[in-house]
């Protein structure tokens, strides 16, 4: 479950930062872009293991895709910020893949 939950609102949150970053005045498209986007992410690692993490999975990145365009639009240091999160997604990445390993 916790694979759900992390893949779907980081994703989700990257992805509605970095379009709200170059796409500045296309706010409603952004923000239903990165919906769709962390929903997707979230139901598809969430369906690898059963019906409950998947909408799990699914809630936590319609919740992150609606925040994430709101969030990268009252930034002011966005390199520092976009540093810090692709950081964290690598992180994830590694941390997914140990976890897999060991299940």
């Amino acid at each position: 479950m916790n694979i759900a939950i992390v893949t779907g609102g980081l994703i989700a949150l990257t992805s509605g930062i970095l379009l709200i970053f170059q796409f500045p005045f296309h706010f409603t498209f952004i923000t239903i872009l990165a919906t769709c986007i962390g929903m997707v992410t979230g139901a598809i690692f969430g369906a690898l293991f059963d019906y409950q993490t998947m909408l799990t999975g699914l809630i936590n990145g319609l919740m992150a895709g609606i925040m994430s365009p709101m969030l990268g639009a009252i930034m002011t240091e966005h390199v520092y910020f976009m540093v810090i999160l692709e950081a964290l997604i690598f992180l994830m990445i590694i941390i997914i893949g140990i976890s897999i390993r060991r299940s």
